[in-house]
């Protein structure tokens, strides 16, 4: 038969076990009291509103985040030539723009001037690339006149 280690039998002989049972639940008081908030400073009347220093920056503009896109892109694509570098311009004029949030009226004007520059970009590669090909059309076609031109 197994003896209940926890009896009385089994105490030190002053007829405690070793711990003992609160008898009763602690009790618990009410929640202390706590004092209202302090009133926002202000002259007393009406609502005081958010400072303009506390509002949030204004959003990045989309033109110039696709600005920014495209000329880095160009930048990368055209790295191994001089239009690498010139397309850097608009990329640079766009991370400028998109640094000066606290100033939207010179944000735009920065990102439309790099809009800008990259059209004019655009636009010289283009005649660049349409005056290479008149060239060689007419260095072409004056080399076969000359060598179809027949014998005397």
């Amino acid at each position: 038969m197994t003896q209940d280690p926890y009896s009385p039998a089994n105490s030190s002989g002053d007829g405690q076990s070793g711990w003992a049972r609160p008898s009763t639940p602690p009790t618990y008081g009410p929640p202390p009291a706590y004092d209202p908030p302090p009133a926002p400073p202000g002259y007393g009347y009406g609502y005081t509103g958010i400072p303009a220093s506390a509002a949030p920056p204004a959003a990045a503009s989309t033109s110039t985040v696709v600005l920014l896109v495209l000329s880095g892109l160009l930048t990368l694509a055209l790295s191994w030539t001089l239009l690498g570098l010139v397309y850097a311009v608009p990329a640079v004029l766009s991370i400028v723009a998109l640094s000066k949030r606290e100033d939207p009226s010179s944000a735009r004007r920065l990102t439309r001037t790099g809009w800008i520059i990259f059209a004019s970009i655009c636009a010289l590669v283009v005649l660049s690339i349409v005056a290479i090909i008149v060239a060689l059309i007419a260095w072409d076609g004056g080399a076969s006149a000359s060598s179809s031109g027949g014998s005397v």
